[in-house]
């Protein structure tokens, strides 16, 4: 069981699915887990105990107030009359004392596609959002889903103060009516700290907005900088290269690598259900959560959806073909590695674009490395470091990670001179950029050691592991 507190999300299948699923992930942003029911009309038997049960076990109720009635029970409710499935969720909850938001959304919301109801349930329905805007509770009135979405990141405040139950929220309301003798000057006042609230708000929202960006940025990069860490530490156990991939990941988001490793996996896995990402989006988040052949299938996708785009977005389709390719590899698949990432190379051109032909050729070098082809993995690097250098010089990462591979086809095909050659400027380059006893430094210097010594070169190199 999830230690995370749960959320009822109580809305009409038929009409307001997407938008369900949309407070979904903002609530798991958030912190909460979101529990609902699918209901559409055709289910057997009486579905009231049940959804008594699950509302039993969260903290507080969302309801989308749309258009539709929905389905209804076989029999009018003894507690609440002729009421929907829906209507019946809000209700129970707010009988049992549990905090209920009612976000109305007006005719011109984006609801999903559906078959018109008869007019007799459109006017229950109408009879249901008056008798609701009437009562003195809050509700928000809404006609797009980007209103949606920050109306449920507002709530953030009430959630935090769910665990104090009810009794408090009485408590406050009692205070507040002992103080009505002075409610002018109360009214002054509260208008300023109003605006102040309201100020703090928009604040938090820019930021959780900004949280939700940097997120899907992470899990756009996760693949590209898991496979960069794997090629620098190429011996070191699975949990071993997460934990250092989170941290790189990190670093370049700016964001706490522990409460990273902790927050992407739960917004991957939403977005693997979010029925508003893109293919590519959902790709990215399917390798993420290890599902390599999904991630594969979606990243194919998403390329052939940007190349029948118009006009065709070749760059947004060299990315989904690399992610196919990495995705592959992942799986130990190199002949299908290769063809994705040779798809991708389709659409680089050196001269237009010398950075992503540059990436693309480092992709195939590698699939060329893992499957021992040395030479061709020599070849295909030697070209990528001259590309690289001019373009980044000599100290760029990229331009050092090539130089690295480059090393390694030499010592595996017995080019121990040249490759000396190789290690000997890392070396160099290292030192100067990292410092003489950074771990990437420690490294070449252990490399050139190896190395002599396959050379037979027994003193120097015993000097050099020193």
């Amino acid at each position: 069981m999830s230690p995370r507190p749960a959320i009822f999300i109580s809305a009409v299948s038929c009409e307001l699915r997407t938008s369900r699923q949309l407070v979904a992930n903002t609530l798991t942003f958030l912190g909460y887990d979101s529990d609902w029911q699918e209901i559409f009309g055709t289910e057997a038997g009486d579905l009231r105990a049940m959804l008594r049960r699950r509302i039993d076990s969260c903290k507080g109720l969302v309801q989308l107030v749309g258009e539709c009635y929905g389905a209804e029970p076989p029999a009018a409710d003894n507690q609440f009359g002729r009421v929907s499935y829906t209507q019946y969720e809000a209700l129970y909850a707010s009988s049992k004392g549990k905090k209920v938001w009612y976000l109305f959304l007006d005719e011109s919301f984006p609801a999903d596609s559906h078959d018109p109801e008869d007019p007799e349930k459109r006017e229950l329905q109408r009879v249901y959002r008056d008798r609701l805007k009437a009562d003195a509770r809050l509700y928000h009135s809404l006609g797009t889903r980007e209103g949606l979405e920050n109306s449920v990141l507002k709530l953030r405040d009430d959630l935090t103060r769910l665990p104090r139950g009810v009794k408090r929220w009485a408590a406050s309301i009692a205070i507040l009516l002992l103080v009505s003798v002075g409610l002018s000057l109360w009214l002054l006042q509260s208008q300023h700290q109003e605006n102040q609230q309201q100020q703090q708000a928009n604040q938090r929202l820019d930021a959780l907005q900004a949280q939700l960006d940097k997120l899907q940025e992470g899990v756009n990069s996760f693949a590209e900088v898991q496979n960069k860490i794997s090629r620098q530490l190429p011996n070191q156990k699975p949990d071993q290269l997460e934990e250092r991939a989170y941290e790189e990941l990190g670093k370049q988001l700016g964001l706490d690598p522990v409460a990273l490793k902790e927050q992407l996996p739960h917004f991957a896995e939403e977005l693997r259900k979010s029925p508003t990402a893109t293919s590519y989006e959902r790709a990215n988040a399917d390798y993420v959560a290890r599902d390599y052949n999904e991630a594969e299938r979606l990243a194919l996708a998403a390329a052939y959806e940007a190349q029948r785009s118009s006009p065709p977005k070749n760059s947004e389709a060299v990315r989904a073909f690399e992610l196919a390719g990495w995705s592959a590899e992942k799986r130990i698949d190199y002949t299908d590695a290769f063809a994705r990432f040779q798809d991708a190379e389709r659409l680089t051109e050196r001269a237009r674009d010398p950075s992503e032909w540059a990436r693309v050729q480092f992709g195939i070098g590698m699939v060329y490395y893992d499957q021992g082809q040395y030479s061709d993995a020599e070849r295909v690097f030697r070209e990528v470091l001259k590309e690289r250098e001019r373009l980044f010089g000599a100290e760029h990462a990229d331009t050092l990670e090539t130089r690295s591979q480059l090393e390694n086809a030499l010592y595996y095909q017995g080019k121990y001179a040249e490759d000396e050659e190789q290690v000997r400027i890392l070396l160099a380059l290292k030192g100067k950029v990292f410092g003489p006893e950074h771990p990437d430094t420690l490294k070449a210097r252990n490399s050139l050691g190896a190395l002599l010594f396959a050379e037979g070169k027994y003193s120097e190199a015993e000097f050099r592991a020193c």
